[in-house]
């Protein structure tokens, strides 16, 4: 876990630290955050949490950015009781037959009268038995109905715009609306869906702290550390935006010579984007924006 914290937010060498160093969290913490494949605490429940001699290693940092913990850690040291096993994997108790009286003679019965005990065997010959006999010609008597009504076109109208609509699309929320899909989304969906604009080849997404959330930039770029101070530049670039007057900060793009690149920053995420070939469209733009903005939400309250 501290490998992963920004170097700003220690104090020392983590070096130090024994491998069998261990944090204790109360479950009610984690359990809310496993269904979104991503657990993060508060930095003051993380230092809580550390052993006390290790307590001094870790800086708080003002903006409390939370602390994200290897899920595979977590799931390693759940408690049983909170893992429910799946049918075929319970093993089924099967109840021992004790000997009664009552048993005893119905036993010493089935053997006097040689009642088996398997099904009973269907004979062979009622088919053909029933094959064999003579058919009769039978004769179908003739119904007269009367021809349907065809019912008044107002009648049926209304009875149609009465009936509910059972295949009516769900509402899509606004992170849907950005990417003009109906999936469910989270950060590695997003990734792939953003690729999907027009102008944008690849992208990525990271915390304002630099911690890489998802994406898919070649490593041939090598632009990780480029998008991990992305986040401070854009909020550099955004504080000097108050003085001057040219409206608010859209996003920031590096022109360079293999291929431009975006950033979109808002709350604790900031977007990447790399371009396919020249500028990006401004809907494109906007869309990337809006979606950097639901990313924001949607890691806040998870958080």
């Amino acid at each position: 876990v501290l490998r992963g914290i920004p170097p700003f937010q220690c104090t020392g060498p983590i070096d130090t630290v024994p491998e069998d160093a261990k944090i204790e969290l109360p479950f009610s913490i984690v359990e809310t955050q496993l269904s979104l494949g991503r657990v993060a605490i508060s930095p003051a429940q993380f230092q809580a949490a550390m052993p006390e001699q290790y307590r001094s290693l870790f800086k708080m940092d003002e903006e409390g950015i939370p602390v994200s913990l290897p899920l595979s850690e977590i799931l390693e040291n759940l408690p049983n009781e909170s893992l429910q096993l799946r049918l075929d994997q319970e093993e089924v108790e099967v109840a021992q037959l004790f000997e009664t009286p009552f048993s005893q003679k119905a036993a010493e019965d089935a053997a006097r009268m040689k009642i088996p005990s398997g099904p009973i065997a269907k004979p062979a010959n009622i088919e053909a038995a029933v094959s064999a006999a003579p058919s009769a010609p039978v004769r179908t008597p003739e119904i007269s109905l009367p021809l349907p009504t065809r019912p008044p076109l107002h009648a049926t109208a209304a009875a149609v715009s009465a009936e509910p609509s059972a295949t009516a699309p769900a509402r899509r929320n606004a992170l849907q609306i950005a990417l003009d899909t109906d999936d469910l989304l989270d950060a590695k969906s997003v990734v792939t869906h953003a690729c999907r604009l027009p102008g944008v080849s690849a992208c990525a997404i990271v915390f304002s702290d630099g911690l890489s959330l998802a994406g898919n930039i070649p490593d041939v770029y090598e632009a990780d550390a480029l998008c991990a101070m992305a986040p401070e530049i854009v909020k550099r670039i955004e504080e000097q935006m108050n003085n001057a007057n040219l409206g608010a900060l859209r996003g920031v793009t590096v022109f360079c010579a293999k291929a431009p690149v975006s950033f979109f920053a808002h709350g604790n995420i900031c977007l990447a984007a790399l371009h396919s070939a020249g500028e990006i469209a401004a809907e494109i733009r906007d869309r990337l924006g809006r979606t950097t903005q639901e990313l924001a939400r949607m890691y806040a309250r998870s958080a």
